[in-house]
């Protein structure tokens, strides 16, 4: 599959033709909804949608508000009276990468981004909750980059990751059902243990899980481990609480003696 920033460069020259032109609709295969969040995804079965001059300046600005939040550091410098117009022809240059050298439109670059954040920000959600509810799944030998067991939101999830991590990236393309098989006896929720997991204690609370969690949950969870009011209360409770968990291991003793 091409680069987002390529797949949707004929998206961005139609909007940069629209633009300074009295046209009173522009046609697009993209998903409205995503528009109005300041998105462009292109929409189930490419469906086309007619957006009205006023509904593209509007979700423009959004756009523009998306990639200066989370796009590269030439997005970031984009002032944000910047002429849409003017803004759609800009373009960058990849700087590492396969893809080095490849000169792309600034905007979907700048998307590119938004979208990649927006996704691990979903992902972290779901984990969050599977956490908050003792249903998140782990497996054997996959690992976090602190070395600790890595959280996933649903069991499917684990087996791709076990698959992965022993197989190889290209896992699926031989040996599918039986590798997925296998894979399925070496996944595990927090409540079980599969085989001999180095005694990793994935019934209790671990700062790499606490770590994981919003800063309204790990106040909650620090109060209920008995943290004083200062910690807990005002601004930075937060992190503040994470810290009192880490600095420790008595706390971690005292919120796991909860569960």
């Amino acid at each position: 599959m091409r680069p987002y920033p390529e797949q949707h460069a004929a998206t961005a020259d139609a909007l940069h033709d629209f633009l300074p032109r009295k046209t009173a609709s522009l046609r697009l295969p993209i998903d409205p909804t995503m528009f109005t969040m300041g998105r462009i995804e292109w929409a189930k079965d490419y469906v086309v949608t007619a957006f009205t001059r006023a509904q593209v300046r509007t979700n423009m600005k959004q756009v523009l508000a998306n990639i200066r939040l989370n796009g590269s550091a030439a997005c970031k410098d984009l002032h944000k009276d910047v002429n849409m117009t003017d803004m759609l022809a800009m373009t960058t240059i990849v700087t590492k990468g396969k893809n080095e050298g490849d000169v792309r439109n600034l905007c979907m670059t700048g998307l590119s981004g938004h979208r990649r954040v927006m996704k691990t920000l979903t992902a972290q959600g779901k984990i969050e909750a599977a956490i908050t509810q003792n249903r998140e799944f782990y497996a054997v030998n996959v690992l976090d980059k602190e070395g600790q067991p890595r959280i996933f939101a649903s069991k499917s999830k684990a087996i791709r990751a076990y698959c992965q991590t022993k197989f190889g990236k290209d896992w699926h393309t031989e040996d599918k059902a039986s590798r997925k098989a296998e894979a399925a006896t070496q996944v595990y929720g927090r409540d079980e243990k599969v085989g001999k997991i180095s005694e990793v204690k994935v019934n209790q609370y671990t700062l790499a899980v606490i770590d994981k969690l919003s800063a309204v949950k790990v106040i909650s969870l620090a109060k209920k481990a008995g943290a004083p009011k200062k910690v807990t209360t005002g601004k930075g409770a937060g992190a503040r609480s994470m810290e009192w968990f880490s600095t420790d291991i008595k706390h971690l003793a005292a919120l796991n003696a909860t569960l």
